[in-house]
């Protein structure tokens, strides 16, 4: 494999300028997986990595125990479980975020957010525009 890396540093140096830093660049098989930005990249797939999971799973378990205790409003989990959806989106991690959801859905089975209900009037308010026989005044 250092074979490989010297060939890569030669192509870089030639063409771009460019060198490799002698401690941070190593070459491994794509089968181990690359991490980058919280993430391992494997050549077929993306998973978030073990560490930021287990600080998701501890921040997330932190926020259930304030909003027990009454310290934080239920916007403020909701608005942290929306984020944490989003980014997972990236990765391949669907059975991992549907648990997850599930287990967020048994904790807070009769709450709602402002975002949802804001969502909500809005799409009742564009369904009564657009609905035949409306006629909204100029």
């Amino acid at each position: 494999m250092e074979g490989y890396q010297s060939k890569i540093d030669l192509i870089l140096r030639e063409k771009f300028a460019l060198e490799l830093h002698p401690d941070k660049s190593r070459i491994i098989p794509l089968s181990r997986g690359v991490e980058f930005l919280g993430f391992k990249k494997f050549f077929h797939h993306k998973l978030i990595k073990k560490k930021n999971m287990l600080k998701f799973y501890r921040k997330n378990d932190d926020l259930y125990a304030s909003y027990q205790e009454g310290n934080i409003l239920y916007d403020s989990v909701y608005d942290f479980i929306e984020g944490w959806i989003a980014y997972s989106k990236s990765a391949n991690m669907f059975n991992v975020r549907k648990r997850i959801l599930s287990r967020f859905e048994e904790r807070y089975p009769h709450e709602i957010s402002t975002k949802e209900v804001n969502r909500y009037q809005k799409e009742q308010k564009k369904s009564i525009i657009y609905s035949p026989g409306h006629h909204s005044r100029p």
